[in-house]
């Protein structure tokens, strides 16, 4: 048993770590949580169709001595974003929003989670889907003689979070207090 467990940990942890390039180099990508407030749902209703993702990175690429930056590219889904070697001319640590639209996602399918009337799910208001998506990065590092490059994938966290049901009084009051309803 223990045996199939070792393994496991070992690769957990070298997904983790930064991505060292073969002779020096490294390209570190932290990513923040995308947030999603979704409105309460029939209980029939399992998949949740998910809304823009903006997924906030914060690049850190390093070459080798020596070496510089050529480009560096990140593509989730079908989205895909490139940077030249001088954009990390002024600050070696960059962020940047990566965006996915609607289109390249499919949907969330999620149990038992912002159900309207479901009293088996009170108190669920929020909750983190961990490694929902995942983003490819490439770093091309060059000089006159050679080139590398260095590879990592980083996973993309989804917060979700359940809009709070207006109850039909309080609907009436707030309809009535807003302000095209004065008019």
């Amino acid at each position: 048993m223990i045996r199939g467990r070792i393994p496991l940990t070992i690769t957990l942890l070298a997904a983790a770590a930064p991505a060292p390039g073969d002779n020096g180099g490294q390209l570190r990508i932290r990513a923040e949580p995308a947030s999603v407030e979704i409105a309460q749902r029939p209980v029939e209703r399992r998949a949740i169709d998910l809304p823009n993702l903006d997924f906030l990175l914060t690049i850190e690429p390093s070459c080798e001595p020596g070496k510089r930056i050529e480009s560096l590219s990140i593509s989730a889904a079908d989205t895909r974003q490139r940077f030249a070697g001088s954009d990390f001319d002024a600050e070696p640590v960059i962020q940047t929003i990566l965006s996915l639209p609607p289109q390249q996602l499919g949907p969330l399918m999620i149990n038992r989670f912002c159900i309207a009337d479901d009293e088996g799910a009170g108190g669920n208001h929020s909750t983190r889907i961990a490694d929902a998506f995942v983003a490819h990065a490439s770093l091309h590092c060059a000089d006159d003689a050679s080139n590398a490059v260095i590879y990592v994938a980083v996973s993309l966290d989804i917060e979700l979070s359940c809009k709070a049901a207006v109850p039909p009084e309080d609907a009436d009051d707030q309809e009535a207090s807003s302000p095209e309803s004065r008019f």
